[in-house]
């Protein structure tokens, strides 16, 4: 990960970085967003902007592992895949809420200082 961009994420809540993750990429599963957010509750993150009405879909994708069974075959696995569920009027509008989020917030800093 770049260190301008993680510099640039440490300033916003889960909340905040994990929508404009969603908003910036086609969506996060609990290992991306665990190396890429710092976020290892991702699935709370999700119920919480679901509560507060943002459309988020889970996708469970069949991964292989690194292991075999007993016939030599891989073996797979589950994994939830989230995703936003917006046309582009409503990412626009997204964006919008994301940028007044990242605004409140950095005036919430500076009025603790």
């Amino acid at each position: 990960m770049v260190l301008g961009l993680f510099s640039k994420l440490k300033k916003m809540g889960h909340k905040q970085r994990l929508m404009q993750y969603l908003l910036d990429n086609e969506g996060i599963t609990q290992k991306k967003s665990t190396e890429e957010l710092g976020n290892t509750r991702l699935a709370a993150t999700i119920h919480t902007l679901r509560k507060g009405g943002i459309k988020i879909s889970s996708i469970n994708k069949k991964v292989p592992t690194r292991f075999k069974d007993n016939t030599g075959n891989i073996k797979y696995s589950y994994v939830t895949f989230y995703k936003l569920d917006v046309d582009k009027k409503s990412k626009s509008t997204l964006n919008m809420i994301v940028s007044k989020l990242k605004e409140f917030t950095s005036i919430k800093n500076l009025l603790k200082k």
